[in-house]
C-alpha cells in the first residue's frame, strides 16, 4: 500500500498502472487455483435442491389455483420401472417433467435420470462391497433388434444429471400455454441444475470390463468388450458435459453464420405463449435453423485406442451443423492433433487446420476443438476404478439481446483434471463452449458413433462415489 501511495504521490502513473495490473493478474490468478489433491469441503456438502436454480430463472406469470394445469401424459417422463437390477426405460429431458419413478437418487442428494436406449440391457445395477455400480451398455441393432439407435446409427445409453422435476413443475405453476410452449421449443433443461452455475466441479469413477457380463454376453457373443474398445472403429464418448442451446435464437440459411435473430414473446399471458408457438412453428415452416445442441464442450472419449479429454467451441450464437463438417481430431498416425494445439474447422474446405492468432482471422470458421489429454488404453489398468476429478470454469454466458459480429474471437474457459492419485493431468485456458445462455450439464455412459455402429459395448460407473458440485 505504501508503494503504492509513493508512486502516485511522485506522479510516476505509468508505474501505477503496471503495479496494479501486476495485483489483478495475481488475484485472476488465484481465483482459479483449485485445490484438487483435497477435495474442498463444500464439494461434498449437501448440494441445494436441483430445481432452486430453474425457479429462479424462471420469472413468469403464476396462475390461481383454480387454473392449475394437469398436463397430458406425453409431458411426462414415466415411462419408466425397475425389473430386479434394471432401470428400463427413458425420459426425454428437453421435453418432458420427469416424475420420481424415473429418478436414481445419490448419496450426495443429486438425482440421475435414464437418457437413451430403453432396452432393459441399456443400464443395470449392481453391488460391490456395499457399493452401487451401473453398467451402462450398447448393442448393435444387427444383434438385438429392440436395442434401437439413432437415425445415422448412434447409440446412447446414458445417465443425465439435469432435467425438469415434477417438484420444480408442481412449484413453478405456470399456465398451460406457457408448458406447451415450453415443450414444443425443447426449452425445459434451461436454468435447471447446474447450467446455471459457471464454476463446476466433478469426481466420478469408472471402468471397462475386460469381458461382458452374463446377460450381455449371451446377446453380443462374438467380440469381448475390450476387443471392441481396441477396435480401430471404435469411437465413444463416455462421459461428457452437454451445451444447452437457446432455442429461441435461429437463422437462415442465406444468412452469413454470425447473423441471428430470436424469437421475443410479448409478455407472459397464456395468449402471449399461444401466440409465440404459433410463430416458432411459422418460422420451422420458412425454413429457420434454431439454434441445436452440437459437439459437446468437453468430452471424455475413447477413439484410436486411446482415453482422451476433449473441449470444443462453437464461435456463434446459432449452432449449424454445416459449419461443422470436418474430420474429427485424429488422436494417432501422421494427422494427429497436438495436445494443447486449438484446431479450427474451415467451414469452406471442410479441413482442419491449426488456430494461429492473427493469420486465422481470415479464416471462414465457425467451430474447433482441442485435443487437452491423451492416454494410451491400458488393458490392465482401465479394467480397474479409474478416478478422475474435474474442475471447469466455464466462461461468461451471453445476454439474449447481445450483437455479434463478424471475426468473433473465441471464448475462453479453465478445465482443470486430476487423476485418482492427485497427479495433475490437465491444467488448460482454451476455447470452450457454445456461446449459449446457460452452461452446460453433465451425463455420462455411453454415446457411440456412427462408425462404431457394429460393436457392442459396456461401461461401469460407481454411483456410490460420485460427486458434483455447481457454484
Amino acid at each position: 500500500m505504501m508503494d503504492a501511495l509513493r508512486l502516485i504521490f511522485c506522479g510516476n502513473f505509468r508505474r501505477l498502472v503496471r503495479f496494479l495490473g501486476v495485483i489483478l493478474l495475481v488475484i485472476t490468478k488465484t481465483s482459479h487455483a483449485y485445490d484438487g489433491f483435497t477435495l474442498p469441503s463444500y464439494f461434498l456438502e449437501h448440494p441445494k435442491p436441483s430445481y432452486e436454480g430453474y425457479l429462479d430463472q424462471l420469472k413468469t406469470l403464476r396462475v390461481s389455483p383454480d387454473q392449475q394445469l394437469t398436463l397430458p401424459r406425453s409431458f411426462w417422463g414415466n415411462q419408466c420401472f425397475r425389473k430386479g437390477a434394471r432401470l428400463v426405460g427413458r425420459i426425454k429431458p428437453q421435453t418432458q417433467v420427469v416424475d420420481e419413478v424415473c429418478q436414481w437418487q445419490l448419496p450426495s442428494g443429486k438425482a440421475l435420470a435414464p437418457i437413451g436406449s430403453a432396452h432393459p440391457l441399456a443400464k443395470r445395477l449392481s453391488f460391490e462391497r456395499g457399493e452401487t455400480i451401473i453398467s451402462l451398455a450398447a448393442i448393435p441393432k444387427h444383434r438385438v433388434r429392440r436395442f434401437g439407435a439413432l437415425s445415422d446409427g448412434r447409440q446412447r445409453a446414458e445417465m443425465s444429471t439435469t432435467f425438469l422435476t415434477q417438484q420444480a413443475f408442481k412449484d413453478a405453476d405456470l399456465s398451460k400455454e406457457h408448458w406447451k410452449f415450453m415443450k414444443a421449443t425443447k426449452f425445459m433443461q434451461r436454468g435447471l441444475w447446474p447450467t446455471h452455475s459457471a464454476f463446476q466441479a466433478y469426481d466420478f469413477e469408472f471402468r471397462l470390463p475386460r469381458v461382458f457380463d452374463k446377460e450381455v454376453e449371451p446377446a453380443v457373443g462374438y467380440k469381448t468388450n475390450l476387443e471392441s474398445y481396441l477396435d480401430k472403429q471404435m469411437s465413444v464418448i463416455i462421459a461428457q458435459w452437454h451445451g444447452v442451446p437457446d432455442r429461441l435464437s435461429y437463422r437462415f440459411d442465406h444468412q452469413p453464420p454470425w447473423r441471428f435473430n430470436r424469437l421475443t414473446l410479448t409478455g407472459n399471458s397464456p395468449k402471449d405463449f399461444k401466440k409465440g408457438l404459433r410463430r416458432y412453428q411459422r418460422l420451422q415452416k420458412e425454413g429457420a435453423r434454431f439454434d441445436q445442441g452440437g459437439p459437446p464442450p468437453l468430452a471424455l472419449k475413447i477413439k484410436h485406442g486411446y482415453l482422451a479429454l476433449i473441449a470444443n467451441h462453437y464461435r456463434y450464437r446459432v449452432h449449424d451443423r454445416q459449419f461443422t463438417r470436418c474430420p474429427k481430431l485424429s488422436l494417432k498416425g501422421a494427422k494427429a492433433a497436438e495436445v494443447g494445439k486449438f484446431y479450427l474447422c474451415n467451414y469452406q474446405t471442410g479441413q482442419l487446420e491449426p488456430y494461429m492468432k492473427g493469420r486465422s482471422d481470415k479464416t471462414p470458421w465457425a467451430f474447433g476443438s482441442t485435443l487437452l489429454w491423451k492416454k494410451k488404453l491400458d488393458p490392465e489398468e482401465l479394467t480397474s476404478w479409474q478416478r478422475m476429478r474435474l474442475f471447469i470454469h466455464w466462461p461468461k454466458p451471453v445476454r439474449s439481446n447481445q450483437k455479434w459480429a463478424k471475426g468473433q474471437p473465441p471464448k475462453m474457459g479453465l478445465v482443470r483434471m486430476y487423476g485418482g492419485y492427485g497427479q495433475l493431468l490437465v491444467e488448460s485456458e482454451v476455447p470452450l463452449g457454445n456461446n449459449d445462455q446457460s452452461y452446460p450439464y453433465f451425463k455420462f455412459g455411453v454415446y457411440k458413433a456412427r462408425k462404431a455402429s457394429q460393436l457392442p459395448v459396456t461401461v461401469d460407473f460407481n454411483l456410490s462415489t460420485l460427486r458434483m458440485y455447481a457454484h
